[in-house]
């Protein structure tokens, strides 16, 4: 076999290996259309190869045998490039076995014409005579059909790629068009070469138009991602984005900014500009890596706000080069944030400040009062008959009302001055600096004549007044929270004192109201004894029913008064005394304190409550227990105090800690505040919970209710049950409420007998209640079969407990 070397031979041998290289890099590659590429490298490669083959062999039929390989290629190529449009478009099911089988069918015909010497010179040959170093080649009448067909093939191929593509986005249009010129270059060769036009009558640039037409498509689709997204982000994210981007050289100078800086910074942002100079920020800035300051960008109502956010920059040995800075806009951000905090700490009818917001000012206040040696002052405003307002003219001219109410405040404030709605018609003023009661009485008492002028609404002249109290800091608080119970106390006593009028809190009780509240601590008489005798009679006796058991448990359901879940079950010792019949708790707690049985019958009333609550804690149901606690009998820390007694029932019956809860009154509180300060120290050590029952009586202080480790507050029963028919009753208890949460407490209230008092609960933010109305007191055995089926299993919410009439509970 002789060779002869030419220029356009060594020009397609050196394509050739091109293409086996580029589709040796695509086929390491995990792309899209990866395969079909490489089938289209591979055919480019093989049509180049065995077309210089033919121009640089000897004799002919070597040249013949060359020139028939050639169709490997030229039956690949197409069917590839149909397939890399389905792949690449995202119909890769379209794909199946049987339209590849389909595409298959021609390269195989065509490939057997050519093998077959009766059927080979159909679609080739070579012409006559002796063949030149480029030979002359003929082309038969089933050529015609190859060429139609392949023609086709890559003309379906391309459209399905262009259509699909710029259906997608018309931001691929020039990805489009290369992707059109690298099918066409291959097209317009074949066509050139199978008509004989111009210079492709001597040499068919079509395998070399076909290997640049794949080349093209590797080097754009792969190497610089023709078709992906990056240039599109690139431009959308730099170019388009409404942020201002700035690229900043390590020398802190702008080197380059998208057109948004332009027009959000103005003329300063130009090429050269230092950022520093621009943002008027510190040189420290440069330094954030992640989210940084915030800066406010325009004037009045057109202003911007943007976050600073710089990413360092690295050149390709990973060295500091610059960094990139965006100036992102949070303006609506900022805007929802400010809203959702107004909503949070506004009322929404009047716009002032509510309770949280007053509440966080005024601990401010205080301390900025504490830091100064200054006073700070608290008004508690509280409208006069308000409710006859709504109930004659109806709740919208009472929403209008408050609104004047709160107008008619605000005017009359200073600009450090807080105006702030508590609820419904209350209404309070923080004074931060005041130089004495009388300066913070002289503001009361200008707001008092401010309110009582007349109210013009539709045609109604409305006639308003106020009671206000005035508590002032250090004198009348130690700190927020007392402050707040001691302006509540001051103007129900400007309430009860006629109204319209302002009242400051004592500092300390009158004599006379020490007497009283001592005399209301006394213990109270038994219920059903009659007489001296019958106390001396059932003294007796109480030994030895603790003795002998016969004392029995009753237990008042604890219901939460959002879902009338049940929430504990406290436990109440009854006798049932041979001749005074049926003795409740108060009077079998009364004998036992006058016998001096308190000891005893504690614990008894211990051992049986924690005994019958541990069969309501099997597997994974808790219901705790609360039990009274009798008035302390031994010093705290001694063998027989009340901290071991409840630390060895525990450990007797296994029951949790958590699940006892252990209630004192307000009087044992009163009697011996220290004494009982020191024992609920003690059993809080233990884990048990602690309760304050009586709450409300006005007996116990702030002082005492801040030193006791208290979890739960139990509303005596008298302010619950009058609560309904005073029209302060709801406030009372709000504020009480109000006091107990912040200091972390629950409230429970007692007595809640009527369906008016619950609504009333509720309504005042109470979390529980006891009474006949929501469930009525229960023996033993039926403790056991509400508990069991009302328990809560761990993670599941309290089954509700049904409601049903009966006498109130003792």
């Amino acid at each position: 076999m002789l060779v002869r070397w030419s220029p356009m031979a060594a020009l397609l041998v050196v394509t050739a290996l091109a293409d086996l290289l580029a589709a040796a890099w695509v086929a390491r590659r995990r792309a899209v259309g990866r395969v079909s590429v490489v089938v289209l490298l591979l055919g480019s490669g093989v049509w180049c190869a065995t077309y210089a083959l033919e121009l640089l062999t000897y004799p002919r039929g070597v040249r013949e045998l060359w020139g028939s390989l050639e169709y490997l290629g030229t039956t690949l190529l197409p069917p590839a490039w149909f397939a890399f449009a389905l792949v690449w478009t995202g119909h890769r099911e379209q794909l199946t076995r049987r339209l590849l089988a389909a595409l298959a069918v021609e390269p195989v015909v065509v490939l057997g014409l050519l093998a077959l010497p009766g059927t080979h010179d159909l679609l080739r040959s070579f012409a006559p005579g002796p063949l030149g170093d480029v030979p002359v080649v003929r082309v038969g009448p089933l050529y015609w059909v190859h060429f139609a067909w392949t023609t086709a093939l890559t003309l379906a191929g391309t459209t399905v790629l262009v259509v699909r593509l710029l259906r997608l986005t018309q931001a691929y249009r020039r990805q489009t068009a290369v992707l059109a010129v690298a099918a066409a270059v291959p097209l317009l060769g074949n066509a050139a070469s199978s008509l004989g036009l111009g210079p492709a009558r001597q040499y068919d640039p079509t395998p070399l138009a076909a290997s640049v037409g794949a080349l093209v498509l590797v080097w754009g689709a792969f190497r610089h991602h023709l078709l992906d997204l990056v240039p599109l982000a690139r431009h959308l994210a730099f170019d388009l984005l409404d942020d201002p981007v700035l690229v900043v050289d390590p020398l802190g100078r702008i080197v380059d900014r998208n057109p948004a800086a332009g027009r959000v910074l103005g003329a300063d942002a130009e090429i050269g500009a230092t950022l520093q100079a621009l943002l008027q920020g510190p040189a420290a800035l440069l330094d954030a890596t992640a989210a940084g300051p915030e800066l406010r960008i325009g004037a009045d109502d057109a202003a911007r706000e943007y976050e600073l956010v710089t990413t360092a920059l690295s050149d390709h040995r990973g060295a500091p080069s610059g960094r990139l800075v965006h100036l992102r806009d949070v303006t609506e951000r900022k805007q929802a944030e400010r809203h959702l905090r107004h909503l949070a700490e506004n009322d929404a009818l009047t716009g002032l400040p509510n309770r949280r917001l007053l509440a966080d000012r005024l601990e401010q206040a205080v301390a900025r009062a504490q830091r100064s040696h200054g006073r700070a002052a608290l008004l508690l405003f509280d409208l006069d008959r308000f409710k006859d307002i709504n109930d004659t003219l109806g709740h919208p001219v009472g929403d209008r009302v408050l609104q004047e109410v709160a107008a008619r405040l605000r005017a009359g404030r200073r600009d450090e001055d807080t105006v702030a709605r508590l609820a419904g018609d209350e209404f309070a003023v923080l004074l931060p600096e005041v130089a004495g009661p009388a300066d913070a009485a002289i503001v009361a008492d200008r707001a008092l004549a401010a309110l009582a002028r007349p109210i013009r609404l539709d045609g109604h002249e409305l006639h308003v007044t106020a009671s206000a109290g005035v508590a002032l800091w250090p004198e009348d608080g130690a700190d927020a929270l007392e402050l707040l119970a001691r302006v509540d106390a001051a103007m129900y006593r400007a309430k009860a004192g006629g109204r319209n009028r302002a009242r400051h809190r004592r500092l300390h009780p009158a004599p006379a109201t020490v007497a009283a509240l001592t005399d209301r601590a006394a213990p109270p008489a038994p219920a059903t004894a009659s007489g001296p005798a019958s106390d001396a009679l059932a003294g007796a006796g109480l030994r030895t029913a603790i003795d002998d058991d016969a004392l029995r448990l009753r237990f008042r359901p604890v219901v939460d008064l959002r879902d009338g879940a049940l929430l504990a079950l406290a436990a109440h010792p009854h006798w049932d005394h041979p001749l005074l019949g049926d003795l409740p708790p108060a009077t079998v707690l009364s004998l036992a304190r006058a016998s001096g049985l308190t000891d005893g019958l504690q614990q008894w009333l211990l051992a049986q409550a924690c005994g019958q609550a541990c069969r309501w804690t099997r597997g994974s149901r808790r219901v705790p227990v609360s039990v009274r606690l009798a008035p302390r009998a031994a010093p705290a820390g001694g063998a027989t105090g009340v901290a071991a007694d409840v630390a060895r029932v525990l450990a007797r019956t296994t029951l949790p800690p958590g699940l006892l809860a252990l209630e004192v009154s307000e009087e044992d509180v009163v009697a011996d505040p220290d004494g009982v300060a020191e024992d609920l120290q003690e059993l809080h050590r233990l884990g048990v919970r602690l309760t304050l029952r009586g709450f409300g009586a006005d007996r116990t202080s702030l002082t005492h209710l801040r030193r006791l480790p208290v979890d739960t507050l139990v509303l005596h029963r008298e302010v619950v049950d009058a609560a309904p028919d005073d029209p302060g009753g709801a406030r009372v208890i709000g504020a009480v409420v109000t006091l107990a949460h912040l200091l972390g407490m629950s409230v429970v209230a007692a007595g809640v007998d009527r369906p008016e008092a619950a609504a009333l609960l509720r309504s005042a933010g109470c979390d529980a209640g006891e009474g006949a109305h929501l469930a009525p007191p229960v023996e033993a055995d039926a403790a056991d079969a509400l508990a069991t089926r009302s328990a809560p299993r761990d993670g599941d919410a309290a089954a509700p407990v049904a409601v049903t009439s009966g006498a109130p509970a003792p």
